[in-house]
């Protein structure tokens, strides 16, 4: 089924993980015992399903604001048969309210909102949770504004520079970047939890 999600994608050109970006949250997944997930922007569902695939005993919330986008996700959720453990929540990732805590919070949405996302998400953390942010280089682009003409793509660059620079200053939270692995990821924990 991975397989198949993976041909999709590229067939309908949807953004899913990179290989190196999906071997680090696999190995962090295992790292951590991660048993609950919220993930924002399921898209097709390739990264919930992957992780279910991989790990018997996870639970995951994911939300997908994309009509389009939720059918498939709808879909490929019951075909995986995983519609058990992966609970598709249909809505704005700004609208999703709940009382759970969870062991990790997968950021994929929405790059703009990265620090609006942080600062809501992270009273979903449970005490040893973790917060997961891809394409943090965005295809090495925040290096070189230079390289698009595009202002809505300069604009996503600036913000994701803006939030790379705020959160290593938030006082009670650990921030550490991975920008050579896949589109450069960030995880972020409260200090004094277990590191990744």
């Amino acid at each position: 089924m991975i397989k198949e999600l993976e041909e999709f994608a590229i067939l309908h050109q949807v953004p899913i993980m990179d290989k190196g970006g999906e071997t680090f949250l696999l190995s962090l997944v295992e790292e951590r015992k991660v048993k609950t997930i919220l993930e924002l922007g399921t898209a097709i569902g390739y990264t919930s399903i992957n992780l279910c695939t991989h790990f018997k005993e996870i639970e995951i919330d994911t939300i997908e604001r994309n009509e389009e986008m939720q059918r498939y996700a709808e879909e490929n959720i019951l075909k995986s048969g995983f519609s058990d453990r992966i609970h598709l929540h249909k809505m704005d990732t700004a609208d999703y309210i709940s009382d759970k805590k969870y062991d990790l919070i997968i950021v994929d949405d929405g790059k703009v909102q990265y620090a609006k996302r942080f600062e809501k998400f992270k009273e979903y953390l449970s005490d040893n949770g973790c917060l997961f942010f891809d394409d943090m280089v965005f295809h090495d682009m925040i290096y070189d504004l230079s390289c698009t003409k595009q202002r809505s793509t300069k604009r996503l660059l600036k913000k994701l520079i803006e939030f790379r620079k705020e959160i290593v200053c938030k006082d009670n939270y650990e921030a550490t970047f991975y920008d050579k692995i896949g589109d450069g990821i960030l995880i972020v924990t409260r200090r004094g939890n277990n590191e990744s």
